[in-house]
C-alpha cells in the first residue's frame, strides 16, 4: 500500500510506525513461516514515530492460526490449492476498463429516461487503449531477426517502393509515376529513392521496418515490363507486370 492509502486506513498513521498490536478481531493477519518461532520481537506502535520492543505472540499479540510460506512464485512451483505447477508468462497492459457505475453521473446529476418513463442515473465506464503500448507489444511479437513486421491493419505504410538506379534513369521515372498513382489511389506508400544506398542496404531497411508489400522496381524488372512484389511474412518474391501492379490487394 502506498502511503496515502495507510495513512486512511485503520492505523492512520505515516508509513513505518503501524503494526499488528491491538487489532480489531475483523483484521486478518496473514504471517510468513520465518516468524513463527520469533521472540521478543520489534512492531510498529500505530503510533507515528514510536515502535513496540519486546513483542511476543501470545502474551502481546493473538498468534495466527496458521503461518504461511510467503515467495515470489517461480516457473514450475506448485499451486498448493490445485497441485498443478505455475506456468511465468509475460503480459503487457494495451488496454483498460474503469466500471465508473453512477459515481459521475450522480456528482452531475446525470440521468436517462427508462421505457417506463422512469429517472435512472446513467452507468458511465471508462475504455482506453495504450496507442504506444500496442505499438511496443506489436514490435516485441510482430517482428524476426531482420526487423518488423508490422501487420496490415496497423502498417505505417502499406507499401514500401524501391528503385534502384540513378534518377536520370528511366527505371526511377518509372517509379515516381507508379509512386503517384499509388498515391492517388489512396494508398499509403514509402519510397526509398536514395541514389547513395546499395541495394543491399535498401532491401535490408525495407526488412527493418517491416512494412507489409515490398516493391521493388530496376532496369532489369523494367525490361520485362515488371516489378518485383515480396510480402515482408514471405521469403521468395514474385514478378508482377506493371499494369496490373495497380489492380493488387495491398
Amino acid at each position: 500500500a502506498d502511503a496515502k492509502t495507510i495513512k486512511q486506513s485503520y492505523w492512520r498513521q505515516k508509513v513505518g510506525y503501524a503494526g499488528i498490536l491491538d487489532l480489531p478481531e475483523s483484521v486478518e493477519v496473514i504471517c510468513d513461516e520465518a516468524l513463527s518461532d520469533m521472540v521478543n520481537f520489534e512492531v510498529g506502535a500505530n503510533k507515528t514515530n514510536y515502535h513496540t520492543v519486546n513483542a511476543n505472540w501470545g502474551r502481546d499479540i493473538t498468534k495466527p492460526s496458521q503461518f504461511f510460506d510467503i515467495k515470489v512464485a517461480k516457473d514450475t512451483d506448485l499451486n498448493p490449492k490445485t497441485g498443478k505447477p505455475y506456468q511465468i508468462k509475460k503480459a503487457a497492459e494495451v488496454g483498460n476498463i474503469f466500471p465508473l457505475e453512477t459515481k459521475f453521473s450522480k456528482a452531475f446529476n446525470f440521468k436517462y429516461v427508462t421505457d417506463n418513463g422512469k429517472e435512472e442515473f446513467v452507468y458511465m465506464g471508462s475504455y482506453g487503449i495504450g496507442t504506444t503500448r500496442l505499438v511496443g507489444v506489436i514490435a516485441e511479437i510482430m517482428s524476426d531477426d531482420k526487423g518488423l513486421v508490422w501487420p496490415k491493419q496497423v502498417a505505417p505504410y502499406q507499401v514500401h517502393l524501391i528503385s534502384l538506379g540513378k534518377k536520370s534513369e528511366e527505371s526511377y521515372l518509372k517509379a515516381e509515376e507508379l509512386y503517384q498513382n499509388l498515391k492517388s489511389k489512396g494508398i499509403d506508400i514509402l519510397w526509398d529513392d536514395r541514389e547513395d544506398a546499395s541495394a543491399g542496404e535498401k532491401f535490408a531497411d525495407a526488412d527493418l521496418i517491416g512494412v507489409p508489400t515490398r516493391l521493388v522496381l530496376s532496369k532489369k524488372t523494367l525490361a520485362e515490363q515488371s516489378i518485383e512484389l515480396k510480402l515482408r511474412t514471405d521469403n521468395d518474391s514474385k514478378m508482377v507486370k506493371l499494369d496490373q501492379i495497380l489492380e493488387f490487394d495491398f
